[in-house]
C-alpha cells in the first residue's frame, strides 16, 4: 500500500516525486497523515527555498525502487551508491546527507569495539534483512570473523539485543537511537567507535524528465543543515508537551 502527500507547492508548475519510506527520524507519518522528520523538513525547506512543487510517495522499499526504476516516480530517497543502481537512478555528484552506522551491543557486554574487526570475533551479531551495511561490517560478515543473523526490523534487533540473542548489531546510529526512545529500551547502547558513515544520496530516475526542478531542489536542500540530535530532542519535548495537555 502507498501513501501520498504533496509538501509543498510554490513556483514551480511541475511536481517532483520521491519515493521513500516510513523511517523516522528521517520520514515519520502523524496520526493526522501529515509528514514531518529530519529528511521532510530539510526538503521542505528545499521547496520553499527553489520554488520546487514535492510530493512524497510512501511504500515498502522494494516497490519505491521498483517504481523509480520503472519511471512511474521521479526520485527515491535514502540510497547508496552501487554499480547496479546506476544502470537507472542518477546520483548528484555529493551526497544529500550520511548515515553513521554503529554497533548497538547490551549494557552489560564483555566485548568492546576498537575499529579492528578482530575486536568482534566470534560474536553474533545482527543486521537488517536485505540491507545495505558499512563496508567494513560486509568485510567483517565476508572474511567470517563473527557470524551474522538477520532480522526484519530494527525493532527486532533492539530486542534481541536488549534480551542477549544477540551480541550486537549494526545499524544507522539516529534511527536506533530514536527507536531506543520511543520503545523505552535503556539496556542498549551504541559502541563508542562506529564503523563509520555511508554517504545517502537523493537519486533521480534515468527515466524522468525532471532534471532541472531536480537540480535545483537538490541544491537547495544541500545547503540546509538541520542539527539532527536537537531536532529529534525537541521532538518527543513537544510530543511529551502534547501528552500532558491531552
Amino acid at each position: 500500500m502507498s501513501y501520498s502527500t504533496t509538501l509543498l507547492a510554490e513556483q514551480n508548475s511541475e511536481t517532483l516525486t520521491i519515493a521513500s519510506f516510513v523511517v523516522p527520524p528521517y520520514i515519520i507519518k502523524q496520526p493526522d497523515g501529515s509528514l514531518t522528520g529530519i529528511f521532510v523538513e530539510t526538503i521542505k525547506e528545499a521547496a520553499k527555498q527553489s520554488g520546487v512543487r514535492v510530493e512524497f510517495s510512501l511504500s515498502n522499499w522494494a516497490r519505491a525502487q521498483s517504481r523509480v526504476e520503472h519511471g512511474e516516480i521521479d526520485a527515491i530517497w535514502p540510497v547508496v551508491k552501487t554499480k547496479e543502481r546506476q544502470a537507472w537512478l542518477h546520483y548528484p555528484t555529493e551526497p544529500i546527507n550520511q548515515f553513521r552506522f554503529s554497533l548497538f551491543a547490551n549494557a552489560e557486554r564483555n566485548f568492546e569495539f576498537n575499529g579492528e574487526l578482530e575486536s568482534l570475533s566470534g560474536l553474533t551479531l545482527g543486521k537488517l534483512n536485505n540491507a545495505k551495511t558499512h563496508p567494513l561490517f560486509h568485510q567483517g560478515e565476508q572474511q567470517g570473523v563473527f557470524l551474522v543473523k538477520e532480522r526484519t526490523s530494527l525493532t527486532l534487533l533492539l530486542q534481541a539485543v536488549s534480551r542477549k540473542r544477540l551480541d550486537g548489531f549494526v545499524a544507522p546510529e539516529r534511527m536506533v537511537e530514536w527507536l531506543m526512545r520511543e520503545s523505552r529500551v535503556y539496556n542498549v547502547e551504541p559502541l563508542p567507535t562506529a564503523f563509520g558513515v555511508n554517504d545517502i544520496y537523493l537519486g533521480l530516475s534515468k527515466l524522468s524528465h525532471k532534471q532541472e526542478p531536480f537540480t535545483q531542489l537538490y541544491q537547495a536542500a544541500r545547503k540546509i543543515t538541520l542539527d539532527e540530535t536537537l531536532w529529534i530532542e525537541q521532538y518527543f519535548q513537544l510530543e511529551a508537551n502534547d501528552t500532558v495537555q491531552q
